[in-house]
């Protein structure tokens, strides 16, 4: 591993695309720098040397994807890629309050899901839905909402 690194952009005379954008920080020898959060998840741990071992977990509601714990070997690479927090697509939920996400929210839900959650309140109760964002590719998308047994409009 070298002191500079050299990066070099070319195209050609057609249409370009949106490009990238790079981040860039100089670490420690024995270092393997700081990995990132997942998003919807948080890291345990604060050390990036030689030896030191981070622990990744989700949001409640969410699955880790991954590897839960990764360590900061001699070679300065990381023993594993950052894992990620999904929303699962089959859940119940029992707590009062919560959050439904889509697959992948806000990125963008993938093809040819079936996703089914259920929301469990107290007998007596009601639930209260309230949508804050909602984009889908109607008519071919949908999202089908029932209480108990009656489809709601």
């Amino acid at each position: 591993m070298s002191h500079q690194m050299w990066l070099h952009l070319q195209s050609d005379e057609s249409v370009g695309s949106i490009g990238f954008k790079i981040n860039y920080k100089e670490i420690d020898k024995e270092s393997c720098g700081d990995p990132g959060t997942p998003l919807y998840g948080f890291q345990e741990g604060s050390g990036f040397l030689n030896g030191n071992v981070l622990r990744f977990e989700c949001q409640f509601g969410f699955e880790l994807i991954g590897e839960r714990m990764i360590t900061c070997q001699n070679n300065n690479q990381w023993s594993a890629n950052i894992p990620m927090c999904i929303f699962p697509c089959f859940s119940n939920f029992t707590a009062a309050v919560g959050t439904v996400l889509s697959p992948d929210y806000p990125e963008g839900y993938g093809n040819n899901l079936n996703c089914v959650w259920i929301i469990i309140s107290e007998p007596g109760s009601r639930i209260h839905l309230a949508f804050n964002d909602f984009d889908l590719e109607p008519p071919y998308d949908f999202l089908i909402v029932k209480d108990g047994d009656q489809v709601m409009d």
